[in-house]
C-alpha cells in the first residue's frame, strides 16, 4: 500500500471517530442524565425484543454485578497520598542508612584487599612467581594507609544515634 492509500486509511478512521463523536454529541449523550437516560429509552424502544431476551440470557450472566466493582476511591486515594508522603518523609533516613550501608560494604570490601598479602595479589596479576617479600616499613605504611581511611570513612558514616558501624571500622 502506497503512502497515498495509508493517508487515504488514516483519513477515513480519523472521519469515522470525528463522526461517532459528532453524532453523540448531537443526540446530547453528554448533556446530563436525564438526557442520556430519554436516549437509552429510545434504543430499548428501537431495538427488537428478541436482541434483549438474548442479551439477558447469554450476556448478561457474565457480567459482573455493581456490588463485585464496590470501590471506594476516596479511601484508596487517601491512602495512596498518606503512603507517599509517609515515604518521601522517610526519604532522608532511608538514604542515610544507603549511604552507611554502601560504606560498610566499601570497607569490607577496601579490607580484603589491603589484607590481602602483596604476594599473592602481584602472583595473581602478573601469573610469576611471587617476588621476594617486602620490608617490613612497607607493610608497617600499607597499615596506616588502611587505618587512615576507615577512620575518614567512619568520620563520614556519623549520622544519627543508634546506628552502629561495622566492627572492622
Amino acid at each position: 500500500m502506497g503512502k497515498l492509500g495509508k493517508l487515504l486509511w488514516f483519513g477515513a478512521r480519523v472521519g469515522l471517530a470525528g463522526g461517532a463523536v459528532y453524532a453523540l454529541n448531537e443526540q446530547r449523550v453528554w448533556s446530563s442524565d436525564t438526557d442520556t437516560a430519554a436516549i437509552r429509552e429510545r434504543l430499548s424502544q428501537a431495538v427488537p425484543p428478541q436482541v434483549s431476551e438474548v442479551t439477558q440470557q447469554y450476556i448478561m450472566p457474565y457480567v459482573p454485578s455493581k456490588d463485585y466493582f464496590h470501590l471506594d476511591v476516596r479511601q484508596h486515594w487517601n491512602s495512596a497520598v498518606l503512603f507517599t508522603f509517609g515515604f518521601l518523609s522517610k526519604l532522608p533516613e532511608h538514604t542515610a542508612d544507603a549511604v552507611q550501608y554502601t560504606a560498610a560494604l566499601a570497607s569490607q570490601a577496601f579490607s580484603a584487599v589491603t589484607d590481602a598479602a602483596p604476594e599473592e595479589v602481584t602472583a595473581q596479576a602478573t601469573s610469576s612467581p611471587a617476588p621476594e617479600p617486602q620490608d617490613s616499613a612497607h607493610n608497617q605504611e600499607c597499615g596506616n594507609r588502611r587505618e587512615r581511611a576507615q577512620v575518614a570513612l567512619a568520620r563520614g558514616l556519623q549520622h544519627s544515634p543508634g546506628t552502629q558501624l561495622p566492627r572492622d571500622v
